[in-house]
């Protein structure tokens, strides 16, 4: 396998083997490797403060529609430029209908669903809380954003325009399902010219159809710095996403650390695990769910089991690694359930 070379976007040759992807602070931690094929059509770029990749076995990769569709998703929803959708959106008045991409409009409202499916332990208005615990600020005056919940945000689309309000002056960040969302999006694109391909940005990862003779391979970080690889999953037609601390915790003047993903309480204490992932159909729910349980703590695990999520937990400092049943399946499970649960839809 290390003798293999893949043909990237420059058309210089680039080594298979493990990609170890860092990730902006303001992001929430998805740490994630892929590991390559031989044989593959191959691209790679920067958005979102970060890096994506893009294997294929294809006769042409559409490279400039996989570059700007993950562009497009970034100039949308990032929370750095005051003319994204997602910054008129926080700037606009209360109760004030913005008109926004449709595409703004479908991720508040997956948002949405994953809020509601956690109890509220997903919520776009988080990051409020997360700034001002000196994680990912984006705004100079946070004293003028009100801490409320996702409820207080409304879509609407009328007349195949699409509009969002805030009925609190709550400040939306969409950072922690977003790149989720670039990611399935590029997919969509993939499918289109591509038998099987992989996408991989930040850290998300979505694949579809085969890497070869098997299953695309991808590997989970390990969070022992020392650590060479991860753990190696086989993935076909799913996502993966990875939340935790470990690369994403600070020191305050008083208290135990914090980290940048804040509990239900708003509390950004270091919980029982430091790693949580959880595979699904779709990278933007994966991503979203992710978040979640990390937000839930250490009632995580249990909540995953119950629901009958597939997800892996790390603790924190070590220790045996856990993974639900249906982790372990690999979305296998999805054939069977009827109604298809959340993590089961495209």
């Amino acid at each position: 396998m290390l003798g293999c070379h893949n043909r990237n976007d420059d058309g210089a040759p680039a080594h298979a083997g493990v990609s170890r992807i860092r990730f902006r602070a303001s992001l929430a931690l998805l740490a994630l490797m892929v590991l390559a094929g031989c044989g593959l059509e191959s691209m790679t770029g920067r958005a979102m403060g970060t890096t994506y990749s893009v294997q294929s076995r294809c006769w042409s990769l559409p490279r400039a529609e996989l570059a700007g569709v993950i562009e497009r998703v970034d100039d949308l929803m990032t929370t750095y430029d005051p003319s994204s959708d997602v910054m008129r959106l926080n700037r606009g008045g209360v109760g004030e209908w913005i008109e926004v991409d449709p595409a703004v409009v479908e991720v508040l409202d997956m948002a949405r669903a994953v809020s509601d499916f956690t109890a509220g332990a997903f919520d776009v208005t988080a990051g409020l809380v997360s700034a001002r615990l000196g994680f990912g600020a984006m705004e100079n005056d946070l004293g003028a954003y009100t801490r409320g919940s996702y409820r207080d945000i409304e879509t609407r689309i009328e007349d195949n325009r699409a509009f969002a309000r805030r009925t609190r002056h709550v400040m939306v960040d969409l950072s922690a399902i977003a790149k989720g969302y670039a990611v399935d999006r590029a997919v969509v694109v993939l499918e289109m010219a591509c038998s099987s391909g992989l996408v991989e940005l930040g850290g998300e990862v979505r694949a579809f159809g085969t890497g070869g003779e098997r299953p695309w391979r991808v590997a989970i970080e390990s969070i022992d710095p020392q650590a060479m690889t991860g753990t190696v999953y086989s993935l076909t037609n799913g996502a993966l996403a990875t939340s935790g601390h470990y690369r994403q915790r600070r020191s305050v003047t008083a208290g135990p650390d914090v980290t940048h993903i804040v509990d239900r309480d708003d509390r950004g204490d270091i919980g029982e695990f430091a790693q949580i992932t959880v595979v699904a159909r779709s990278a933007a729910v994966a991503d979203a769910l992710a978040t979640a349980l990390y937000a839930m703590r250490n009632d995580a695990e249990a909540f995953a089991r119950s629901v009958g999520l597939p997800a892996r937990f790390v603790p924190e400092g070590g220790g045996e690694t856990r993974e639900t049943p249906a982790f372990r399946s690999l979305l296998a499970h999805c054939e069977a359930e009827e109604p298809s649960p959340l993590w089961c839809r495209n």
